[in-house]
């Protein structure tokens, strides 16, 4: 658990990989997610099944993920890491990286999870997890795909790209742990940020509804500043 790339199944980093697919697959009482996607594009996820996992199960690790297939996949039993994000208002509750937290975001394990929605997700079921269906905002890629930039110079925003499609898909026995929480959920938020416990930059999340600000790292000299206000990040 918590070991980065010590999942069930795992496509690093392959690029476009048209003719690539996982079909028929079971994957059950696993310490870390089901099957991951990270740095692939147009893979086929079709008629898996995963249970009683620990963090997100399908997951679409750095918001880089795009036109990837997801269809009649089923998510069921899966637990957040950690203590799942609750609180009794709209703020959430925030989760630092850490060595039991490799990604904060696990604190809010879902069925389905993508920073990044332009993909087709088609006929899936989801049952159990904090939400069934997952998509934070991500105000730029993490992980391997940090620093990845669009042809002006800015970076590239992972939370603008909408979903190719996504339909028939259903989410139940989810949603409990926050009172103000969805089946499928498109909010919280994920971003670097410092941890003032400690100085470090880390991978910061916050399941709730509200308006967080990456000030620490404001401004950022990786980023060209667009109006003066050196608020780009």
């Amino acid at each position: 658990r918590n070991r980065p790339g010590r999942y069930s199944i795992h496509y690093h980093l392959a690029g476009n990989a048209p003719n690539a697919y996982i079909k028929n697959v079971a994957v059950y009482n696993s310490n870390w997610r089901c099957i991951t996607i990270h740095g692939t594009n147009d893979v086929t996820l079709f008629g898996n099944v995963g249970f009683n996992v620990l963090g997100h199960c399908y997951y679409l690790e750095d918001g880089m993920e795009e036109r990837n297939l997801l269809q009649r996949n089923l998510a069921a039993y899966v637990h957040p890491i950690q203590t799942a994000g609750s609180g009794g208002g709209q703020a959430g509750t925030d989760r630092w990286q850490s060595d039991t937290l490799f990604d904060p975001s696990d604190s809010g394990a879902s069925g389905f999870y993508a920073l990044n929605a332009y993909n087709t997700w088609l006929d899936n079921a989801a049952s159990g997890g904090f939400s069934g269906f997952t998509f934070p905002h991500a105000p730029r890629a993490i992980k391997d795909h940090r620093d990845i930039k669009q042809p002006n110079g800015y970076p590239f925003d992972p939370s603008t790209r909408p979903f190719l499609l996504f339909k028939g898909n259903s989410a139940h026995s989810t949603g409990y742990f926050w009172e103000h929480n969805a089946a499928v959920y498109i909010g919280g938020m994920l971003f670097y940020k410092t941890d003032p416990a400690d100085g470090q930059v880390k991978l910061f999340y916050n399941n709730g509804r509200g308006s967080i600000q990456a000030d620490t790292l404001c401004p950022d000299p990786n980023w060209p500043d667009s109006d003066g206000n050196m608020q780009d990040c």
